[in-house]
């Protein structure tokens, strides 16, 4: 595969900065959300989730508030969840880094999340949405990049 030593080297990047894996929901937008009660919120339908970088998870909340809010929001939400692991020492700068390179291999989490299917599942246009998220990994830009961000 002519991407190869690509992937390889955002891979080798992104594991310089020294961010543990976590449990990453993969899917996480407001309809996974539940509000039961004031402050309290729930978080539900995990069937995409996988151990990972935990920037990953940022990949599917930032497209949903750049399209609907814009790059400057988009810029917002990634700066707040990046935020708080500056303790583990990366500048925020470095860590908005490691956003680009976490959200763009995300991609793979989402393009074989199509083939985890409950069994009896129909599959019909998994491959399609699989190898659009392939694509999306390849990409000239990703999230962040394409806001400007």
């Amino acid at each position: 595969m002519a991407g190869r030593p690509r992937l390889l080297d955002w891979c080798a990047e992104l594991d310089a900065y020294g961010v543990p894996d976590s449990l990453d929901h993969c899917d996480l937008h407001d309809g996974q959300v539940l509000a039961p009660a004031p402050g309290r919120f729930t978080f539900f339908d995990w069937g995409d989730a996988a151990v990972g970088h935990p920037f990953g998870s940022l990949l599917v909340p930032a497209r949903a508030v750049l399209e609907r809010y814009g790059p400057e929001h988009a810029a917002r939400l990634r700066d707040a969840y990046l935020e708080p692991w500056t303790d583990l020492g990366p500048s925020l700068p470095e860590l908005r880094r490691a956003a680009v390179l976490a959200t763009r291999l995300a991609a793979l989490g989402r393009a074989a999340s199509w083939f985890r299917l409950f069994p009896g599942t129909p599959t019909t246009g998994c491959a399609e949405a699989s190898a659009h998220w392939v694509g999306e990994l390849f990409a000239e830009t990703t999230v962040f990049e394409d806001a400007g961000v």
